[in-house]
């Protein structure tokens, strides 16, 4: 939510301009450990290598939306660490493609369905892995805004601040892929591969998104109740281009509790060879049940 520009005073109704709105400013983040005014991060085939993003001193960073230039084959996996919680925000490392928009990013940019809060001086890691046993190299960049509290007079962010740190103990966006690496036989039918939703917190389902090597057709399945959300489904018809640029966006947010499966069964269309897929759901993960902090 934006900070408004004009205010009402409650007591005698007249409207002024928020004075916070002046130390507000949208801003991106980038890497600030790899020694180059570049951003580009070298990835060996088949290494790892991570980049750390932090916001500096003049005040905290609300992060909104995900891009990374990848050049090279996009077969790239990430994760994401919160730092000042010790905590990841996804159940294992990711596909670049279905989270952080490929080039170009900025036209259309991978939204969250939470934003992501950053003290000053606190930190994110993002840790790139290559799968494509060649050489990759990515630029992220995860655009947000900055407050500049550091030239605001004392106090004058002190409900919001508190509002949002508050928030960041009991959710953030969260990021759920297969337990394991899934390959499909070729013309295999009904191969299962399960999501787990650990004790951790809840699970509010967004969107997903997907990458693979060849058309496939799915459902997704509660594992406690058994029942299915839909029937088998062409993947174009729900996630169209499948990646973080095109995602598909549920008519309803899926809430799914902490410890339950999720199973995703699919059906390989390609009749000659197998198929890899990396499918994605992303929401919001809720760590507590305090709700009243957050409403």
């Amino acid at each position: 939510m934006s900070i408004p520009a004009f205010v009402r005073d409650e007591k005698t109704g007249m409207v002024s301009l928020n004075e916070l709105k002046k130390y507000v400013t949208p801003w991106q983040l980038v890497p600030q450990n790899l020694g180059n005014l570049t951003g580009i991060l070298a990835v060996p085939a088949l290494q790892v290598r991570n980049i750390v993003l932090t916001p500096d001193q003049n005040g905290p960073f609300e992060g909104m939306y995900l891009t990374c230039d990848v050049y090279g084959n996009r077969l790239i996996n990430v994760r994401l660490h919160d730092v000042g919680f010790n905590r990841d925000l996804m159940n294992r490392d990711i596909l670049v493609e279905t989270i952080m928009t490929p080039t170009p990013g900025g036209q259309s940019p991978y939204i969250l369905p939470e934003t992501f809060w950053i003290e000053q001086r606190q930190s994110l890691i993002m840790t790139f892995t290559d799968l494509s046993n060649a050489a990759n190299s990515v630029r992220p960049v995860f655009h947000g805004r900055k407050f500049w509290l550091r030239q605001a007079r004392q106090g004058i962010a002190d409900k919001l601040m508190a509002k949002r740190r508050q928030q960041r103990k009991i959710t953030t966006p969260y990021f759920y892929t297969t337990d394991q690496a899934v390959t499909l036989a070729a013309a295999a039918a009904g191969t299962r591969a399960n999501i787990t939703i650990s004790d951790e917190g809840h699970f509010m389902a967004y969107k997903i998104t997907y990458y693979s090597d060849g058309p496939f057709e799915f459902r997704l399945i509660d594992g406690e109740t058994g029942q299915a959300i839909s029937g088998a489904i062409f993947i174009n018809s729900t996630a169209g281009g499948g990646t973080a640029a095109l995602p598909y966006v549920f008519p309803e947010p899926w809430f799914i509790e902490k410890n339950r499966q999720i199973i995703l069964e699919m059906n390989n269309l390609n009749a000659l060879g197998a198929n890899r897929v990396w499918f994605t759901m992303t929401g919001r993960r809720i760590y507590d049940d305090q709700y009243r902090d957050i409403v």
